[in-house]
Formats: structure tokens, C-alpha cells, sequence
């Protein structure tokens, strides 16, 4: 078995986070905790299980989609790690490229 891959995040998909949460916790924080709560363990999966997401709309990434919450994380694979680019409603458009940063 392989040791658990690094993961590194993004300014945009940190602070997709943050707006998340701030934007569900408008109506319910313990709603708001449940969903980052789905979207973080989701994430956390890929460490032991890089592959486990989608072929992406982008060239180049792949898609997790959450299980139990509207959302889609957008990564890629790097040698040494798995970069999070983007956390999107399912319901968005989807963005013809992301930014690594």
C-alpha cells in the first residue's frame, strides 16, 4: 500500500470554502458545518485514493463529486501531491481553465 499523497489547496478553492460555509451558515451554521463537513472528508478520501475522481471537463484534472452535497472539487495530480483548484455548486457553470495560485 502507498503512503497517503500530500494535499494542497489553492487560494481559489480555500476561499470557495470559506464562502460556502459563510453562505449556508446565513440560514443554519450547523447546515453550513454538515456540508463543509462532506466536502472536507471527500477531499480528504483522495489522499489514499488519488484516481477515485472523474476525468475533468479542463484538461488536465480530474472531478470528486461529493456524496451528499451539491458540490464538485476540481483537482490535479501532481508528483507529489494533489492540488485542489476549485469547489463549484454542481448547479454553476463550469470555468474553461483554473488558475493555480
Amino acid at each position: 500500500m502507498h503512503p497517503p499523497t500530500k494535499i494542497e489547496w489553492t487560494t481559489l478553492a480555500t476561499a470557495q470554502a470559506m464562502e460556502l460555509h459563510r453562505y449556508i451558515a446565513e440560514d443554519s451554521f450547523a447546515s453550513a458545518n454538515r456540508q463543509l463537513g462532506l466536502v472536507l472528508e471527500s477531499i480528504q478520501t483522495l489522499s489514499l485514493f488519488p484516481r477515485k475522481g472523474r476525468v475533468g471537463r479542463v484538461s488536465g484534472t480530474r472531478e470528486l463529486v461529493v456524496t451528499g452535497a451539491p458540490y464538485v472539487v476540481a483537482y490535479r495530480l501532481q508528483s507529489t501531491a494533489i492540488q485542489i483548484l476549485a469547489i463549484l455548486h454542481g448547479a454553476r457553470r463550469w470555468p474553461d481553465s483554473f488558475t493555480a495560485s
